[in-house]
């Protein structure tokens, strides 16, 4: 499947959109969110297909996995995190690993 997003500066202050058009994958998944289907989209959007629909939510599933760590390397930070406290003496440096541990379970435990 060609690629059907772009980000561009200049077309709705670079959200990511339907090529050749204003349409922001933003909306489409507002709209899949509030309950609209696909043909309801569609039928509003005349110049959207079912593959541009289905692009701009698999953009969106990548962006998502993109930006977020699996699990598993979350850990692994934790895990260096504690390593790197336990073997620190300076206590200016202990407190923002400190801080950085509470910021890293914290979100591991947002994943439980």
């Amino acid at each position: 499947m060609e690629n059907l997003i772009e980000c561009n500066p200049k077309i709705m202050l670079g959200k990511p959109v339907i090529k050749g058009t204003r349409i922001t994958v933003e909306l489409i998944l507002e709209k899949l969110a509030a309950g609209e289907s696909v043909e309801d989209i569609l039928s509003q959007h005349s110049h959207l297909t079912k593959e541009k629909v289905s692009s701009a939510v698999q953009f969106a599933l990548q962006t998502l996995r993109r930006d977020f760590p699996p699990r598993s390397e979350n850990r692994k930070l934790l895990d260096a995190l504690n390593d790197a406290y336990a073997n620190d003496t300076d206590e200016d440096e202990k407190g923002f690993l400190r801080l950085m541990k509470t910021k890293q379970s914290e979100i591991l435990d947002e994943w439980k």
